[in-house]
């Protein structure tokens, strides 16, 4: 994750707005049921995360951000693989974080 700190000041040195991108592996879960068809599936997927940290106080802040998650399942019905084409998602995200 990388971060740069804007509008510095005696209380927040760091910065008051700290905008960010975060890039890295997932770990996805899904899975599904069709009647006699149901399945389940673990795979690596890619992670990437814009957004913008809002300093309220030294030890209060608040996240918004979007997540983008990508991976691609693969399920096995009687022993015949099947791997579906990419999953894609977003989520948006507005996180209040306390820092120790």
């Amino acid at each position: 994750m990388a971060h740069y700190g804007l509008f510095p000041d005696s209380v927040v040195p760091s910065g008051r707005v700290n905008p960010y991108i975060g890039v890295g592996p997932a770990i996805v879960w899904s899975g599904f049921n069709l009647g006699q068809f149901s399945g389940n599936s673990t795979n690596v997927g890619l992670v990437v995360e814009p957004g913008i940290r809002w300093v309220v106080f030294p030890n209060v802040s608040i996240d918004t951000s979007v997540r983008y998650r990508m991976a691609e399942p693969s399920y096995s019905f009687g022993g015949v693989d099947t791997k579906l084409e990419p999953l894609h998602q977003l989520s948006f995200l507005v996180r209040a974080n306390y820092h120790f």
